[in-house]
C-alpha cells in the first residue's frame, strides 16, 4: 500500500476538499474483501466507494479515484485530513458507504415547513407509517420525536464528497443502490443516476438556509462512485460548506430526490465562522484534561441551547413568515454552532446571554419537546407530536417490551460512546487510563453514584475488545438516571459523538484495523 500526499483545492479562504482524499480501486475492493463487504454477482463485483478512516494522525473520507484500475493499491490524502502527527501508518476503517435510511426529524420537519411544504404533507406521511402493517413503529421515542422514515429510494444519508470534475456550483452527482420494499439491497443489485432537483441537508440544521437545492447530474466518469453525493469544486464557496457549515471528514447528509417535499425557493445559507481554538502555551498534561472535563458537567450544553431555539422558533414573537431566520433565532444557531466545535476550539456559551433569552422566552417547552412544564404547540411539529401520542395510547401493544429492554440499550450506546472517546484520548494524547480514572475519582468526593460510574467505566475501557460490542454491566447500586445525569453534559460538551442529534446512530460499528498482508 502506498500512501502519498496531494493538494487540497482551495480558494478564497474555502477549502473544497476539506477532509476528502482519494483510494485507488485495488485498494477499496481489498478492504471490502477482508472485512465482508465485497458482493460478487454475474460477471461484476460491488465493493464500497467510500471509507471513512484513521491513519497516521489523519482522518476523513476516501473515496474511489475514478482514474485508478484494480491493479493499483494507494491512498492520497489531503492536507485537510492531517489533525495531529503521529507516525503509525496502521489504516483504520471507521464506516462505509452503502444504502442507509433516512427519516424526518424536528429540525428537518420545521425547516421543510419554513420553505413551504404544507403540513398536510407530513401527516400524510406520518399516517403512512401508522398504517404501514408490514413494518408499523416500535420505537415509541422516535415515534414521539416525529422521526418519520422516508422511502429509501427517494431518499438517503450519504458520505459527502468532492473531486475534481465536471460538475459546476450547484450541481452534484448521486448514483444509489436500487434496495427492494423492506431496505435491502437486491440480490443482483442494480444502480440509478439521479438526475434533476433534488435538497440536501445536514444534522443538526436550525437554520432554513440549512437546506439546499441541488440539480443533480449524469457524469458517466464518476460512475464508480456510488451511494455517495459528489459535489461541485466550482464557485465561490464550497457548496458543502452552505449546507450547516459542514465538511467532508465524515459527514453524512440527508439527500432526497423525491417529489413531495421539495422546495422551489431556498434561503441564502448563513457563513458559520468558526471559533478559533485556544492554543496551550504548554503541552497538554492528564490534569488538563481532567479539570477541562469537569468544567463542562457544569457547562450549558448544546442540547440547552438546541431547546432554547426550539422555543424561540415556536413561540414566534417576531411572527416571521419563515420561524428559523428571526433574529433571536439566528444568534441561537450561530450559538448552537460554535458549542457544538467547543470540544476541539475550547469556546465557552455566554451562560449570561443564555440566561437572558431564557426569562425573554420564559419556562414553559412546546410539548413536542416532552419537557415540563410545557404549552401545546401550533406549529406542524406540536400537531405531528399530538398525533403520535393518540397512536401510542390507542396502540400499547406495539410498544410493551420496550420499557424491559431500554435500561440495557442505553447501557450500551453510552459505553460505546466513552470508549470511542477514551481510545481518541489514548490516541493522541498517549495518556493512561489510569491517571485519568484516579483523579476523576479524587475530584467526585463523596458521590457515590458517579464513584460507580467511574469504575465501571475504567473496568470496560481495559477490558474491551475493538472487533465486539459490549456493555457495561449495571451495578445494583446504579441506575440508569444516574448514569445519564453524569454522562450527559460531558457527552454533549466534548462532541464525543454527535449521533443522536444527526440521526446517525450506529453504535456497533467499531472501528476496524485494515491489514495489508
Amino acid at each position: 500500500m502506498c500512501v502519498t500526499e496531494i493538494d487540497d483545492i482551495e480558494r478564497n479562504s474555502y477549502c473544497f476538499t476539506d477532509g476528502n482524499g482519494l483510494i485507488s480501486k485495488g485498494l477499496a475492493r481489498k478492504i471490502a474483501e477482508q472485512f465482508g463487504y465485497l458482493v460478487k454477482y454475474e460477471q461484476n463485483e460491488l465493493y464500497p466507494s467510500a471509507y471513512q478512516i484513521r491513519m497516521a494522525g489523519c482522518k476523513g473520507i476516501v473515496i474511489i479515484d475514478p482514474e485508478s484500475t484494480t491493479n493499483q493499491f494507494y491512498i492520497k490524502i489531503r492536507s485537510s485530513m492531517e489533525k495531529f502527527k503521529y507516525d503509525e501508518w496502521d489504516l483504520d476503517i471507521c464506516e462505509e458507504s452503502r444504502p442507509i435510511p433516512t427519516r424526518l426529524n424536528n429540525q428537518i420537519t420545521i425547516l421543510l415547513s419554513d420553505l413551504g411544504i404544507p403540513d398536510s404533507v407530513f401527516l400524510n406521511l406520518q399516517d403512512k407509517r401508522f398504517n404501514n402493517k408490514k413494518q408499523p413503529p416500535r420505537c415509541k421515542q422516535d415515534m414521539l420525536k416525529n422521526k418519520i422514515p422516508l422511502p429509501m429510494n427517494e431518499c438517503r444519508y450519504m458520505f459527502g464528497c468532492a473531486l475534481e470534475s465536471k460538475l459546476k456550483s450547484g450541481q452534484c452527482y448521486i448514483r444509489h443502490q436500487i434496495v427492494d420494499d423492506d431496505g435491502k439491497p437486491l440480490k443482483n443489485p442494480q444502480f440509478q443516476t439521479v438526475v434533476g432537483p433534488i435538497i440536501i441537508t445536514k444534522n443538526p440544521c436550525p437554520y432554513a438556509g440549512d437546506i439546499m437545492k441541488f440539480e443533480a447530474v449524469d457524469l458517466p466518469e464518476l460512475d464508480c462512485l456510488k451511494d455517495v453525493v459528489v459535489f461541485s469544486t466550482e464557485g465561490n464557496r464550497p457548496d458543502f460548506n452552505k449546507i450547516a457549515g459542514s465538511d467532508l471528514d465524515g459527514d453524512q447528509y440527508f439527500v432526497y430526490w423525491g417529489r413531495e417535499l421539495q422546495i422551489s425557493e431556498p434561503i441564502e445559507p448563513l457563513e458559520y465562522k468558526a471559533q478559533s481554538p485556544n492554543i496551550n502555551s504548554t503541552p497538554i498534561t492528564a490534569n488538563n484534561i481532567v479539570n477541562y472535563c469537569l468544567s463542562l458537567l457544569c457547562a450549558t450544553s448544546y442540547g440547552e441551547i438546541y431547546n432554547l431555539h426550539a422555543i424561540v422558533v415556536d413561540q414566534n414573537e417576531e411572527n416571521h413568515p419563515k420561524r428559523t431566520c428571526q433574529k433571536l433565532a439566528i444568534e441561537l444557531t450561530n450559538m448552537f454552532s460554535a458549542a457544538i466545535d467547543s470540544g476541539k476550539t475550547g469556546y465557552q456559551i455566554d451562560i449570561n446571554r443564555i440566561k437572558e433569552i431564557q426569562i425573554l422566552v420564559g419556562h414553559k417547552y412546546p410539548d413536542f419537546l416532552m419537557k415540563t412544564p410545557s404549552y401545546e404547540s401550533q406549529s406542524i411539529l406540536g400537531i405531528l407530536y399530538r398525533q403520535a401520542l393518540n397512536f401510542k395510547n390507542q396502540n400499547p401493544q406495539l410498544f410493551e417490551d420496550q420499557d424491559m429492554n431500554n435500561s440495557a440499550n442505553i447501557s450500551t450506546k453510552l459505553s460505546e460512546k466513552y470508549f470511542r472517546f477514551y481510545v481518541r484520548i489514548r490516541t493522541q494524547l498517549n495518556i493512561d487510563l489510569d491517571m485519568i480514572h484516579q483523579e476523576l475519582y479524587s475530584v467526585l468526593g463523596n458521590n457515590a453514584p458517579s464513584k460507580i460510574i467511574i469504575d465501571q467505566w475504567s473496568d470496560y475501557y481495559k477490558k474491551k475488545d475493538v472487533n465486539t460490542t459490549k456493555s457495561i454491566e449495571s451495578s445494583t447500586n446504579t441506575s440508569i438516571d444516574d448514569i445519564n445525569e453524569v454522562c450527559s453534559r460531558m457527552d454533549n460538551n466534548l462532541h464525543i459523538t454527535n449521533n443522536e442529534i444527526q440521526e446517525n446512530v450506529n453504535m456497533n460499528s467499531d472501528t476496524k484495523a485494515f491489514t495489508d498482508n
